[in-house]
């Protein structure tokens, strides 16, 4: 018995009792599932070994924040409630405040990194040498900055937030001000474990002129998925495993085949024998059921050359694309099946030439899969080869 059928035999309210069980799931969607119905406070999750379209089960989630659809859980059930478990930072999330509390001058005309030597609150041991607050896990951080100058009517006053001694993240300037100038610095930045974030000012009064008062403070807000590119989705995107099984082939008049002529990598590519008529459309669709999350976007990628070149001029060229659905393998002669957004055509040439498309998820679509299109009015043999569909993560 696989892990998602003992999962749903343990909820049954008959099967109940002291059978506390622990395991790992999936997310699939949080509140306002268009399935499950879910309501504030409720997840659906997919155990482990379970489809991500038929075993998926209700959840109640801990903590003040909701799990990320697509991300992986721990979930904890009694065979009666089922409740996703949360991870919980001791003694509170990380913090640090660093400030001046003496008047400390600034030569003109010189960028300056302050000197914070006053440590005003520091549980996680985050400030550096006085100069910085260093990030002790990675995640989102809410830095804020305050500078307080003496009064001065000459120049401009600059407030700088940089992270590690270079990468500036804020900057603001203002003109001098006879009675003194106040600056405030604020915003939420994505930090990696080890990153120093400072403050350095800038002052052209022409003299030296004091920082009366100065004060930096850094507050963890919460993990944060590592920007790029997520794992490979496609089963055999490159043709060499399983060739052309599990394709399908029928919203198309040209031939398919695997073509071991030339092709962008390995042994084989995906062969379309095109015929000559008015604006002819080809579209094949892959055999695999990709797991996806509304509003996900998606880099969809492959290599694609012609016999003939073909100039992407209205509908002509050629797209690699999602198509998706609210669950099962999508079906194109199915109206709950879309189309993800932004796919546009590109040319082709007798040459390789990857054609690269970002998709994002339409509303309700928890699958998708594969689809390759062609427009032209010529006759022209397409090759494709080397797909690949990866997360996209900003």
């Amino acid at each position: 018995m696989n892990e998602a059928l003992q999962f749903i035999l343990d909820l049954n309210r008959y099967n109940s009792g002291n059978q506390l069980r622990i395991g790992m799931a999936r997310v699939r969607s949080v509140e306002g599932d268009p399935v499950f119905g879910t309501a504030t406070g409720q997840a659906v999750i997919v155990p482990a070994a379970g489809e991500w379209d038929t075993d998926a089960v209700p959840a109640y989630y801990l903590g003040e924040y909701p799990p990320r659809p697509g991300a992986g859980c721990w979930y904890a059930t009694d065979g009666r409630d089922r409740i996703i478990l949360g991870m919980m930072a001791p003694e509170g999330p990380p913090y640090g405040r660093l400030r001046i509390t003496s008047a400390t001058a600034i030569l003109t005309a010189t960028n300056t990194v302050l000197t914070l030597p006053v440590v005003s609150d520091d549980p996680w041991n985050m400030s550096s040498a006085n100069t910085a607050l260093s990030a002790p896990v990675s995640g989102l951080y809410d830095v804020a900055a305050w500078v307080n100058w003496a009064s001065n009517a000459t120049g401009n006053r600059r407030t700088e937030i940089l992270v590690n001694g270079s990468n500036q993240i804020y900057a603001r300037d203002a003109a001098a001000s006879g009675v003194g100038n106040a600056q405030f610095a604020n915003l939420v930045w994505p930090l990696a474990k080890g990153d120093l974030v400072s403050v350095r000012v800038l002052q052209s009064s022409g003299g030296n002129l004091d920082v009366s008062d100065a004060n930096l403070t850094m507050t963890f807000v919460g993990r944060r998925r590592t920007t790029g590119s997520g794992p490979e989705e496609l089963v055999d995107g490159s043709f060499e495993a399983n060739g052309t099984a599990g394709w399908d082939f029928t919203q198309t008049t040209a031939v398919y085949s695997l073509s071991t002529a030339n092709p962008q990598d390995g042994d084989y590519s995906l062969q379309g024998v095109h015929g000559a008529g008015s604006a002819l459309t080809s579209i094949v669709y892959g055999p695999d059921k990709i797991p996806v999350v509304p509003g996900a976007a998606y880099n969809v990628t492959a290599y694609v050359r012609g016999s003939a070149a073909i100039t992407a001029s209205g509908s002509a060229g050629v797209v690699p694309f999602l198509l998706c659905a609210p669950d099962g393998l999508p079906d194109p002669t199915d109206s709950t099946s879309a189309t993800a957004t932004s796919a546009a055509t590109a040319s082709v040439t007798t040459s390789w030439v990857q054609v690269a498309q970002v998709q994002v998820v339409p509303a309700n679509c928890f699958t998708a899969r594969v689809g390759l299109k062609l427009v032209t009015s010529a006759a022209n043999t397409a090759f494709w080869d080397n797909l690949s569909i990866t997360e996209k993560i900003y």
